[in-house]
């Protein structure tokens, strides 16, 4: 009980830390280097179109987006898809010569919006402050099968990440609605996460 009391008596004369700048100390307030207005941001890499059918769908993906305010950008996408039959569609395919009623993707063109939400830092290690953009993108497009072209709305949320002066990363996971005339419907729900690396120009 005493040495609680010790204790208590120690830490109450102890002074309590002041708040940065309230002593008149000088406070480093990190800018803001992830700057778009003006900017066209490039990116390329690699994408995945996941539409729960029997199709393996990987992609290699390129885009162009042009910021005319800081809060937001055109955007010009492309896709290709280098797409195969699943296991479970191989199977079907071998054991009953048919293939599925879901079209086959091999591209894809659309073009659309991105909006900033919010801009944050996040330190990485001991020194190095990682710049980035919570976004929210949408886009009309245009996926070519191989039974023909059907338009294709997308919209999801993304990251864009400084990397350096002229480099980002943009990771995006829209969901893409497609129009198709298969057995069950006209409509296919996939998603497209996608992973490109780019240079500010």
């Amino acid at each position: 009980m005493m040495l609680t009391g010790l204790l208590a008596a120690v830490l109450a004369a102890q002074p309590a830390p002041a708040t940065p700048g309230t002593e008149g100390e000088p406070v480093r307030v990190e800018r803001r280097l992830l700057l778009k207005r003006g900017h066209v941001f490039t990116t390329g890499g690699l994408g995945y179109l996941s539409r729960g059918d029997y199709y393996s769908n990987p992609g290699l993906v390129a885009s162009g987006s042009w910021y005319p305010v800081e809060s937001g950008g055109l955007e010009l996408k492309l896709a290709f898809f280098l797409s195969r039959l699943g296991a479970a569609g191989a199977e079907v395919f071998d054991g009953t010569g048919l293939v599925p009623d879901a079209h086959r993707p091999v591209a894809m063109l659309a073009a659309g919006w991105r909006q900033t939400l919010g801009y944050g830092k996040v330190l990485v290690g001991e020194s190095r402050l990682v710049h980035f953009d919570f976004q929210l993108a949408g886009h009309l497009g245009l996926l070519i099968t191989d039974r023909g072209v059907s338009p294709s709305p997308m919209a999801g949320p993304g990251v864009l990440m400084r990397l350096g002066p002229r480099f980002h990363a943009q990771l995006d996971v829209p969901a893409v609605l497609s129009f198709e005339q298969r057995s069950r419907g006209l409509l296919s729900l996939g998603v497209l996460p996608t992973l490109t690396l780019g240079v500010v120009l």
